[in-house]
């Protein structure tokens, strides 16, 4: 006499496969009445762009000698 057919079972662990790890802890401090959970410190701002335009050099100084032609 044939069994019944039977549903699907979901098998959430099989021997020799190892466990998922567990969630990454949360930093807080136990000192507190309360948990404190310790943030990444903030970005440094941004750097201001410099300038797109070079200011122009200052004209040269005139020759301390005179040509002669």
């Amino acid at each position: 006499m044939p069994l019944p057919p039977v549903p699907p079972v979901v098998v959430t662990f099989v021997f020799g496969v190892p466990a998922p790890p567990p969630p990454p802890p949360v930093f807080a401090v136990p000192l507190l009445p309360s948990p404190v959970v310790l943030l990444p410190p903030p970005p440094p701002p941004p750097v201001p762009p410099l300038p797109a335009v070079v200011p122009p050099l200052p004209p040269p100084p005139p020759p301390a000698y005179k040509v002669l032609k």
